[in-house]
């Protein structure tokens, strides 16, 4: 009752101050902090999404080999690095052996966990050229026992050929592979094959390139796109191989009239000739076959004659980089004093 009273003698005031004040303490002690939620807003449960393994650590390894086999009925074991620490992984064999009928030949004998691009599908393995992809889809792929020439018709896809490549996989289960290369170059007289270096990824069925020896790092460019060749000036200057760097091939203007350009220093050839050509209606070079022969004598005065042949033809490429490529096919043959041959592609960039 006195409480009655109170309000009754209270001012208007008072009596409001005190509704508000009833209110709040009826409001915080009955309500809880709610996090509001809207229709858009998705409610979530536990999240089952399963968190995706951590990426495989990924290199190439790089191994230097610098390795000539030349003398007859020997082998080299190439050992490889360690790709995987849960194989156990034979080196690779090249062998000079003894071909039927007394032909001289290269070829591979390895560990079978070992196999080798053979896009001929007949067992001469494939010359990859530098850059070209090592191809993890092919269903090329063969074992021990594979030629990499033979005497027979020149057989073999490095017969004769310079700074090539072996491409070769090594099984990490059933499915999966390392993919890698080795670079040769093998002598048309049968006398030599030298191992430069090799290179595997880390990552199985991961590409790799030939030559390639960083991740990441770019290839030579494609060639680029076709261009005709119109004058002289189009092609004039010096050009480096695909190998070296130093700008020693040479073309210009022939000072022979019965020819448009000439070309001299390409490595595969010695002596140096200097060989004449034309430029052709659909716009390409044109070097007809040459025939040459001489004789260097030794110190001592012994004849070391020698002959042979060249011809060839080349197209120009314009690539995105704006340098100029000109793409040889070449076949040429020396024989008797320091025998050499080349035969297929080889391509030189124009200097700057």
């Amino acid at each position: 009752m006195r409480n009655i009273a109170l309000l009754k003698n209270a001012s208007p005031a008072s009596i409001v101050q005190l509704l508000i004040l009833l209110s709040s303490l009826i409001y915080f002690s009955c309500s809880k902090e709610v996090s509001p939620v809207t229709p858009e807003d998705p409610i979530v449960e536990n999240d089952t999404t399963e968190t995706p393994p951590p990426p495989l650590f990924d290199s190439i390894i790089y191994q230097e080999v610098n390795v000539v086999l030349q003398t007859d009925n020997t082998e080299f074991a190439l050992e490889l690095p360690t790709v995987d620490s849960t194989l156990t992984i034979g080196p690779i064999i090249f062998r000079k052996g003894l071909l039927g009928g007394g032909n001289w030949q290269f070829l591979i004998k390895n560990s079978p966990k070992i196999t080798f691009l053979d896009l001929s599908t007949f067992g001469y393995l494939t010359a990859l050229r530098k850059c070209d992809e090592v191809n993890t889809s092919s269903l090329y792929w063969k074992t021990s026992g594979q030629l990499i020439n033979t005497v027979n018709s020149g057989g073999g896809d490095f017969f004769g050929q310079v700074n090539r490549y072996l491409a070769f996989r090594i099984a990490k289960n059933t499915e999966q592979y390392y993919y890698g290369w080795v670079r040769l170059s093998c002598s048309t007289d049968f006398t030599q094959l030298t191992i430069s270096d090799l290179a595997i990824r880390m990552a199985p069925d991961s590409t790799l390139h030939a030559g390639q020896k960083v991740i990441g790092a770019p290839c030579n460019p494609p060639l680029g796109i076709q261009i005709p060749i119109e004058q002289i000036s189009d092609i004039a200057g010096y050009y480096h191989d695909e190998i070296d760097s130093i700008c020693s091939i040479s073309i210009g203007k022939s000072t022979n009239t019965a020819y448009d350009f000439s070309a001299q220093y390409f490595p595969f050839l010695w002596p140096y000739y200097k060989l004449y050509g034309h430029i052709t209606a659909d716009g390409k070079l044109q070097l007809p076959e040459f025939t040459f022969s001489g004789n260097i004598p030794s110190p001592g005065g012994t004849p070391r004659p020698f002959s042979g042949y060249i011809s060839g033809t080349a197209t120009l490429y314009l690539r995105e980089n704006g340098k100029k490529v000109l793409l040889w096919n070449i076949s040429m043959k020396k024989t008797g004093f320091m025998p050499q041959s080349y035969f297929g592609d080889f391509w030189s960039e124009k200097c700057d």
